[in-house]
């Protein structure tokens, strides 16, 4: 379960998304993959749609990580829809196939949901999201 997987949440003020990748890869132990991930984002945006921005990376581990970096207030970012950006994550799932479809697969199902997101952006703590993913996916199954 995603909910199991979250492992840092913070909502905080960040000037950009260059600001919030470093946050969120530092979180994941990735944060020497900088370079990498903003090469990427040149090729493709990572923004998901409405208000979400999602890097992922598949990672010798034995289950999903999830960070969740909430910007007070929204900021700009090359989305396809344009939408300000409150919702930054980073997800690290296991490197077989299944297991990282899977995560992603949870993971786009909570956040096509306004209600969540709604939900989160107002979370407070970690624990509170953790309750809050535990209850979405609950609802889902």
């Amino acid at each position: 379960m995603l909910w199991e997987s979250l492992r840092h949440f913070e909502k905080r003020k960040v000037k950009d998304s260059n600001e919030a990748l470093r946050k969120l890869l530092s979180w994941g132990g990735f944060l020497d993959e900088f370079e990498e991930f903003k090469k990427r984002e040149e090729l493709y945006s990572f923004g998901i749609g409405k208000g979400v921005v999602l890097y992922k990376k598949q990672a010798e581990r034995e289950n999903a990580e999830l960070s969740i970096l909430v910007a007070k207030p929204c900021i700009e970012y090359d989305s396809f829809d344009g939408v300000l950006i409150s919702i930054f994550c980073f997800l690290s799932s296991p490197g077989d196939k299944f297991s990282y479809f899977q995560s992603l697969s949870r993971f786009y199902r909570l956040m096509n949901s306004a209600t969540f997101r709604e939900r989160l952006v107002r979370s407070e703590s970690e624990e509170e999201v953790r309750k809050l993913i535990k209850k979405e996916e609950k609802d889902l199954e």
